[in-house]
């Protein structure tokens, strides 16, 4: 096997003192990046998560709202880690030569995060609320207190299985 005459353990240029903390700079500013998205994408599982499968029946629709809103919300701050993640990249401009990471990761990351966001709004917005289990008389009856079936609590003064 022929070694290559460019080693990929050096770079062509060495780097200086402004190259090296610039590019922790811009390191840093990926990984702030990728928090980013870690947070719009809980929030959006989050907004899925209470829309679908959230408060009772009779509180569908404004679990739905709340769902949505909570997509939205991960959305934003999709935005708002691309937009600090891009000051960051225009504020550390390098000389033409130097060395720098490649901006297309976290674009792509971004926009990915971002689509997610709104294509889980636009099914959500969609598909409405999960609709409301039918419930038999028999199993109404059930679920009221006191009803046939229910078990009654004994009273205080009641002393069995002690």
């Amino acid at each position: 096997m022929a070694m290559s005459s460019r080693s990929h353990s050096r770079p062509e240029h060495p780097l200086n003192a402004a190259d090296s903390a610039r590019m922790r700079d811009l390191l840093a500013s990926n990984r702030t990046l990728v928090a980013w998205l870690r947070t719009s994408l809980s929030y959006a599982g989050l907004g899925f998560v209470v829309a679908k499968f959230g408060l009772d029946s009779s509180h569908a629709r404004l679990a739905e709202y709340i769902g949505i809103l909570l997509v939205l919300l991960g959305l934003l701050l999709t935005t708002i880690g691309l937009a600090q993640h891009h000051s960051v990249i225009t504020r550390e401009h390098a000389d033409p030569g130097s060395p720098r990471p490649s901006a297309w990761p976290a674009v792509i990351a971004a926009a990915s995060s971002a689509m997610v966001c709104v294509l889980l709004v636009a099914y959500l917005a969609i598909s409405g609320p999960p609709p409301a289990p039918a419930l038999g008389s028999a199993a109404r009856a059930h679920l009221i207190v006191g009803g046939p079936g229910a078990r009654q609590r004994p009273d205080k003064g009641d002393h069995h299985d002690r």
